[in-house]
């Protein structure tokens, strides 16, 4: 074997890691899953891609549209890590990052949010590796994330107990799982109107964020409010540009119990019910 020529056979194996790498996550737009939490309740819940979209610092990203991978409403892939856009300083965050050891912290520290790869595994159904992503804050861990490669999310462990089942995906516009049941219009295209979303993990403790989308800049006025309809914390006052926005709520200092996330934008006005669980 020539030397020109292993020279050409190892060129070619980079490229072809190089190419799985890129190929962990799939975000291309139209690439849906769905899920199930519990078979007796067949209740379906939707995931996907709904658009790529260029950011303020350049980027193009994916446009995600679901609950399971808060704060990744928009996300992209470099190397072996999938990153999303942190609208606070529009910088990329790593979300994900598949070169990762067990036990690794994929991101925060200790005292606040953090996202850790638990364990690295080998899905015999698909022929793929997988990964196990945790996620929680502080010691507590809330939940977390399975993903097998080239296929994407397979299961969501969400608190308090609750797991998400993959039922269906399509990936590339060709099924590789299960089935896909029709998706509305609304979740097959960016929100042409206001949206407020459900908070993300509910129920929480001490924290949960919550997402909203503006289609045009609009002044917004978000607030926490107790049934009683006592306003118990102001979250965010101020204008702000179309696209989507996510806030924070802390609720360290406040009891256990339901609260309301009232959101007023212009003439909208939308709620969210927020349950505390400490």
């Amino acid at each position: 074997m020539t030397k020109r020529y292993i020279q050409v056979v190892i060129a070619l194996l980079i490229s072809l890691a190089s190419a799985n790498a890129q190929g962990y996550y799939p975000l291309q737009v139209g690439n849906i899953w769905q899920f199930i939490d519990d078979p007796m309740h067949p209740y379906l819940q939707t995931e996907s891609i709904i658009a790529d979209t260029v950011l303020g610092n350049g980027h193009t990203y994916a446009v995600y549209s679901g609950q399971f991978f808060y704060p990744a409403r928009f996300i992209r892939q470099i190397g072996t890590k999938v990153v999303y856009f942190n609208s606070a300083d529009s910088t990329d965050n790593t979300f994900l990052d598949f070169a990762a050891s067990e036990g690794d912290t994929i991101s925060g520290h200790s005292n606040t949010h953090w996202i850790a790869l638990g364990k690295k595994s080998y899905n015999s159904y698909y022929q793929q590796n997988q990964w196990s992503f945790g996620y929680g804050y502080g010691n507590l861990e809330d939940g977390g994330w399975t993903i097998v490669d080239s296929l994407g999310l397979y299961s969501v462990a969400m608190e308090p107990g609750i797991v998400w089942n993959l039922t269906g995906v399509r990936i590339d516009g060709l099924v590789r799982y299960g089935s896909i049941t029709s998706v509305s219009d609304q979740q097959s295209a960016v929100p042409k109107s206001i949206v407020i979303y459900q908070n993300y993990p509910n129920p929480f403790n001490p924290t949960t964020n919550i997402q909203f989308f503006l289609p045009t800049r609009s002044y917004v006025s978000m607030r926490i409010f107790d049934l009683l309809g006592r306003q118990v914390a102001d979250i965010y006052e101020g204008s702000l540009n179309s696209g989507f926005h996510s806030c924070s709520w802390n609720a360290v200092n406040v009891n256990s119990g339901v609260y309301f996330c009232h959101l007023q934008a212009g003439v909208f006005i939308g709620d969210r019910k927020l349950i505390l669980l400490k």
